[in-house]
């Protein structure tokens, strides 16, 4: 072999050598990188310990909202659907909840059920009326709770109850609330 070829074939698998190198340091760079920011996730990633749901809020970007655009996250909710609450009454109890929230002056940014205190009174009879009463315990904020009782008699209409759980008083009421 000519030395001018065995030139051009050293500086040939030398550039060739050269190439695989900076893959390999990309590809570890870029592992490194992202198991750092799959970290960050990690730390302002909240699993609930009510519902069991995971509210995912990643670094540098938009934290996570409820889709009725209320600001408030609603978590557990969904499990209203599997214990027969409707797709309505569900939206109802939201905006329900929001306006609580407004009308005290209260700032919430989370509710969450307690899923496992979801409980049915179905068909119970009260003042010669026959309704259904589902109960349960909700946490405002991670902090407080309250405990929810829904009434009931069709899947369209829903009245929402809220109690102190401490000494049963009712604080709210959307019985109350002027519709017209």
């Amino acid at each position: 072999m000519e030395k001018g070829k065995k030139k051009v074939l050293i500086v040939i698998g030398l550039f060739i050598l050269f190439v695989i190198l900076i893959c390999i340091a990309y590809i570890v760079f870029n592992r490194a990188t992202n198991n750092t920011s799959n970290n960050k996730d990690n730390e302002n990633t909240y699993i609930d310990p009510g519902s069991g749901e995971t509210v995912y809020n990643p670094t540098n970007k938009a934290p996570e909202k409820e889709i009725s655009g209320t600001g408030i996250i609603y978590l557990g909710f969904s499990k209203l659907l599997d214990k027969g609450i409707s797709d309505v009454q569900v939206k109802n109890i939201k905006n329900y909840i929001n306006y609580y929230s407004i009308t005290n002056n209260k700032d919430i940014k989370e509710v969450s059920i307690t899923v496992k205190s979801i409980n049915h009174d179905i068909n119970k009879d009260i003042n010669n009326k026959t309704i259904n009463i589902t109960s349960f315990i909700i946490t405002i904020d991670r902090k407080s709770t309250l405990d929810v009782k829904l009434k009931y008699k069709d899947l369209r209409e829903i009245t929402l109850e809220l109690y102190n759980p401490y000494n049963n008083t009712q604080i709210f009421t959307s019985d109350n609330i002027d519709r017209s």
